[in-house]
């Protein structure tokens, strides 16, 4: 069964939760530097901050590091565009896009 309405159906969460608890676990293997442009290694307050977020949420997010040490999320979905970044010292910014 696939996406309706911007939702995931039981099975694409499961699998999404899993791939999100991976793409977690590896991003607290990052070292400082891991993007050759001196980034800072991951917090680890951060990632389980943004775990706790993505995973009460009912669309698994793309989840991608940031060279200041945080962790972003990320939706991109029937044109809605909501970014969530949760910075090394857990303060949190939202950037959100609806096409028109």
């Amino acid at each position: 069964m696939g996406q309706r309405h911007g939702y995931e159906s039981a099975s694409q969460r499961r699998r999404g939760r899993k791939m999100s608890r991976k793409i977690f676990e590896a991003l607290k293997l990052l070292q400082p530097d891991w993007n050759s442009y001196d980034a800072s290694a991951i917090d680890r307050e951060a990632i389980r901050a943004a775990e706790l977020i993505a995973l009460a949420l009912a669309h698994s997010p793309q989840i991608a590091p940031t060279a200041t040490g945080g962790v972003q999320l990320e939706w991109h979905t029937e044109g809605i565009d909501l970014e969530i970044e949760i910075k090394k010292d857990l303060s949190i910014e939202v950037f959100y896009e609806e096409a028109n």
